[in-house]
């Protein structure tokens, strides 16, 4: 007699595999360096061309204690001008039963992680005053519409981000 195939829902997961930490440093880890990729893609898109300059002017201004102490009304509206983002909720590590639930957890995490990036990035960018509503709206349009190619499989971090250089170096080297 054949044995029933066991439903990988039901498979019970031990606490001890379920590290919260783990989890958030992983999904943090290089999700800020993502969310760069998708907003310069789309500003070189745009026509911006000093990609450069406008990763210092937001770094220095993410580095600095104004963005720590940015209040909810900015925040607010840097996450206005990014059309969907995914909601934390729901998000509670005790809820995890099984190694299918671990994985849609991380999956999850990774996402709001991505997301929290690109709305620094929009604060960031707010704040050198070289944009106005409109374009940054227009701006994280397009990184949404790169974000959903991507998971359509229709395309990749890594090729967007090969594509960027190229066009950067193909830009340079027309100077």
């Amino acid at each position: 007699m054949s044995k029933k195939k066991v439903n990988p829902r039901r498979i019970p997961l031990a606490r001890k595999y379920v590290d919260k930490d783990a989890i958030l440093e992983e999904a943090v880890k290089g999700k800020v360096a993502d969310a760069w990729v998708l907003v310069a893609n789309a500003l070189y898109e745009d026509g911006y061309t000093d990609i450069d300059e406008i990763d210092q002017e937001v770094s220095h201004y993410l580095d600095s204690d104004a963005y720590v102490k940015a209040d909810r009304e900015e925040i607010r509206r840097a996450g206005a001008l990014m059309s969907t983002q995914p909601s934390a909720s729901h998000m509670k590590v005790e809820n995890i039963r099984s190694a299918v639930e671990l994985e849609a957890y991380k999956k999850k995490t990774q996402s709001v992680a991505l997301y929290t990036a690109l709305n620094s990035i929009c604060l960031g960018l707010m704040q050198t005053g070289k944009f106005s509503e409109e374009e940054l709206r227009r701006v994280f349009f397009n990184v949404d519409l790169s974000l959903a190619e991507i998971e359509s499989g229709r395309s990749t971090l890594k090729k967007i981000e090969k594509e960027l250089a190229g066009r950067m170096v193909k830009d340079k080297m027309a100077r």
